[in-house]
């Protein structure tokens, strides 16, 4: 199986929502920074920035300066190394539409027509997400910036899990068991996880 993915999305969709990509994680299972590695000739961090190119709006979770993307502002954290809710909680203060996708790097094969699915579906909630194969996907997920105090909160009292500062939010689970939405979920965190993309891929 090839998996392959184009760019594009529905513009009516997408007016009013950023695309946030988080890559300010260690990598430490990897061994190297997962937004750098490459997938059909291109580095995950670019093929995420082309396929969402159809965003009002794009924005980059990272605290390495050597993480970048031309074009596309570079959002530090304000305390690093507090995990993927600091990097959210940056991205939504920065961003200035009124939905946030999050699309992390090591999500390489997540598209715009799975983001679509949740912003049809997200109606008035402060935030959308798949479970796909009976688990809750926090990441690859829309948030209103609604929700940007209620995550600041869950952080600053020492939270670092995702689905737990989502505490107190309207929020919509959209079941997801299809091929597309398993495949768009793949995570890539170990150098296991990079061949089996690498030969699917090919």
């Amino acid at each position: 199986m090839c998996w392959t993915a184009e760019g594009g999305g529905r513009r009516d969709l997408w007016e009013g929502t950023a695309a946030g990509f988080l890559a300010g994680g260690g990598s430490g299972r990897m061994g190297r920074p997962k937004a750098l590695l490459t997938l059909g000739g291109e580095t995950f961090l670019q093929r995420q920035a082309r396929l969402f190119a159809c965003a009002d709006e794009r924005l980059l979770s990272s605290n390495d300066p050597c993480i970048a993307l031309p074009g596309v502002p570079a959002v530090p954290d304000k305390d690093p190394g507090l995990g993927p809710l600091a990097g959210l909680c940056a991205l939504l203060e920065r961003c200035r539409s009124a939905r946030l996708a999050v699309v992390p790097c090591d999500l390489p094969c997540m598209e715009p027509a799975i983001v679509e699915r949740l912003l049809e579906a997200m109606g008035g909630a402060d935030f959308c997400g798949a479970v796909v194969g009976g688990r809750r996907q926090p990441l690859g997920a829309v948030y209103s910036r609604r929700a940007l105090p209620a995550l600041q909160r869950a952080l600053e009292r020492g939270g670092r899990r995702l689905t737990a500062a989502l505490d107190g939010l309207q929020t919509r689970w959209l079941p997801m068991d299809d091929e597309a939405a398993r495949r768009a979920f793949f995570n890539v965190n170990t150098p296991e996880d990079l061949k089996r993309l690498e030969e699917e891929w090919m």
